[in-house]
């Protein structure tokens, strides 16, 4: 079941984000500041507006712009506007861990899955094989197995035109 909700999770990242939630604040701090003048004090004070009270470090990725990062956090200040944009980042509680299975990150979880996925595979041919009555292969199950090849060769189709 966790792998099967972790697979749906991962099947939709442009919808959005399955491990982290993501969330953003504009803050306008009516100052403006160039790369001269900026101090500690001026990170301080600027961690105290946006409720953090401290920061990890500082950096000026482009002129008139300074990032400032904290635990799980930064803060991009365009500093001739006095305008920036807070940015935290949490794990996403359940799916963050149910989707490193998916993600082959835990060694031994690669092999469990192999190993599920020959069990499926058997158990798919075995079906094909031990039906009996209406359902059996000749009858009714052809058409399963028909819909089970062309439905994903259709899905490819489409992705590659699309």
């Amino acid at each position: 079941m966790l792998y099967a909700i972790s697979g749906i999770a991962l099947n939709h990242l442009e919808d959005w984000n399955p491990d982290f939630i993501i969330q953003k604040e504009e803050f306008s701090l009516g100052k403006n500041y160039s790369d001269d003048e900026f101090s500690r004090e001026d990170d301080l004070l600027i961690s105290k507006k946006i409720g953090r009270d401290t920061y990890k470090v500082y950096d000026f990725p482009m002129p008139n712009q300074v990032k400032i990062f904290y635990d799980n956090a930064t803060f991009h200040l365009n500093m001739t506007s006095g305008i920036g944009v807070f940015e935290q980042v949490e794990r996403r509680p359940f799916f963050y861990e149910s989707n490193l299975f998916h993600k082959n990150t835990i060694k031994a979880w690669k092999w469990f899955s192999d190993i599920f996925a020959t069990f499926l595979i058997l158990i798919t041919i075995t079906g094909i094989i031990m039906t009996y009555g209406t359902l059996q292969f000749r009858d009714r199950g052809k058409w399963f197995l028909m819909a089970g090849i062309f439905i994903p060769i259709i899905a490819l189709f489409l992705h590659a035109i699309g």
